[in-house]
């Protein structure tokens, strides 16, 4: 997951299914949906040399039980940054999340994707695990997964942890590192950091929002991410 070396990395992570989840963040959130969700979200991703990219992603999750959750997406977009404007496919994208652990203040699920990646041929298979735990307003999650491309000869490992603090009932702060590495690679890791937010202005309406930078030792590898989610409970 190199690609100008950053940005293949956000748009790997845009195209992923848990957008339709309540999360604006890369780290997965192990709380299935209690009910049907449906969100639209725009990235844009820009890179050391001025390469830019947009991607739309338009998704829905619902409940299937107190502990699973079935998800759809779909994810387009466009290049700049020499002139022209180059489409990106778009990325159909199915997943489930099924919580396999719920404590008195820990949650612990495993959420299985499977996507049709822009430019490659064949199947993507993403196997994300996550926790979380909760005290009061402080919040804490952890995530590990493998991702691979069927087409490719080798797969790429994910990680990924995140802080967050309820600064009031409606409104959440959460600040986040995440990491992803080709399996040969793991020495070797793209690191970006992010800071987000989720605000719920009613019971069933909320906007997300995130700025992230890659951990890069280069100005020409350094690359940020800006992105913006609605979505909507029903």
């Amino acid at each position: 997951m190199r690609g100008s070396v950053w940005l293949g990395s956000v748009v790997a992570a845009a195209l992923q299914p848990a957008v339709a989840a309540a999360s604006p963040f890369e780290t997965l959130d192990p709380y299935p949906a209690a009910s049907l969700e449906v969100s639209s979200a725009v990235d844009y991703a820009r890179g050391g040399a001025g390469v830019g990219e947009v991607i739309l992603r338009h998704g829905a999750a619902t409940g299937l039980g107190e502990n699973l959750e079935a998800s759809i997406t779909f994810s387009h977009g466009w290049t700049d940054g020499d002139g022209s404007r180059r489409r990106i496919a778009g990325e159909p994208a199915v997943a489930v999340k099924w919580r396999f652990h719920e404590g008195s203040r820990s949650t612990a699920a495993i959420e299985p994707a499977l996507s049709s990646p822009s430019g490659h041929d064949g199947l993507r298979l993403s196997l994300p695990v996550g926790i979380a735990w909760r005290s009061g307003r402080l919040g804490l999650r952890g995530a590990l997964g493998y991702d691979h491309v069927f087409a490719d000869a080798h797969g790429a490992m994910f990680t990924g942890v995140l802080a967050t603090y309820a600064l009031a009932d409606h409104f959440t702060l959460g600040v986040e590192l995440a990491a992803d590495a080709p399996v040969g690679e793991l020495s070797d890791p793209q690191v970006r950091g992010n800071v987000g937010f989720i605000w719920a202005p009613t019971d069933r309406i909320e906007v997300h929002g995130l700025a992230g930078r890659s951990l890069a030792t280069s100005a020409s590898e350094e690359s940020t991410l800006v992105r913006l989610v609605l979505q909507a409970a029903f």
